[in-house]
């Protein structure tokens, strides 16, 4: 169905078409109901560029806590290592001070 058009040509807004001597609201509510519409798709748009600002920060929360827990491992193992290595140490001068 195409829309009506006025004598010079141009589309007529739907709000403006009358039928049997009465004014339609179908242009009126069509509008309305694309302005509510239009608001949700925007609300959507702000709601989940959001979502993404905190998804990416979460994502680099996670990136340095990971980072911090590599770190701590290895300061773990050094200080594990260097006293093991130190007990050796010590274990062997107690047995050379035993035997001696």
């Amino acid at each position: 169905m195409t829309p009506p058009r006025s004598k010079a040509g141009s589309p007529v807004k739907r709000s403006t078409v009358k039928r049997s001597g009465k004014r339609t609201k179908m242009g009126t509510d069509l509008e309305q109901r694309v302005a509510v519409v239009e608001t949700q798709i925007e609300t959507l748009r702000h709601d989940f560029r959001n979502a993404r600002m905190i998804s990416d920060a979460t994502a680099e929360t996670v990136q340095e806590i990971r980072s911090e827990v590599i770190r701590l491992r290895t300061r773990v193992y050094a200080v594990a290592s260097t006293l093991l290595i130190l007990g050796g140490v010590l274990g062997w001068i107690v047995e050379l001070g035993v035997r001696g």
